[in-house]
């Protein structure tokens, strides 16, 4: 088993991948309940150590907790990426199409 290690830039890059793609459903009218994010359990490990700082308001730190980040559904994911997509994705492939970000070592 090899060892992986990821670095604060990636750790705030993965933030920002996130941030933006749920704007992005959120832009096609998408609720928070009807997407779902796929995460690889370590990761869901780092980001509750590493919170992203919501800088509207400086004290406020939003973290993955209870299964969730940012009012999303977070679900195991067994390889080194990040997926979110609409959970009825099947209605419209096309439009609904999921966001994918590879993690880099």
């Amino acid at each position: 088993m090899s060892i992986k290690s990821i670095n604060q830039s990636e750790i705030q890059a993965i933030h920002h991948f996130l941030r933006s793609a749920i704007y992005d459903f959120h832009a096609m009218n998408c609720q928070s309940d009807e997407l779902i994010i796929s995460l690889p359990n370590w990761l869901q490990i780092i980001l509750r150590s590493y919170p992203m700082v919501n800088y509207i308001d400086h004290n406020a730190a939003i973290l993955l907790t209870h299964s969730k980040y940012f009012d999303i559904q977070v679900q195991s994911h067994f390889k080194d990426e990040i997926v979110v997509f609409f959970k009825d994705y099947h209605i419209n492939p096309s439009f609904f199409t999921p966001a994918i970000y590879t993690i880099n070592f």
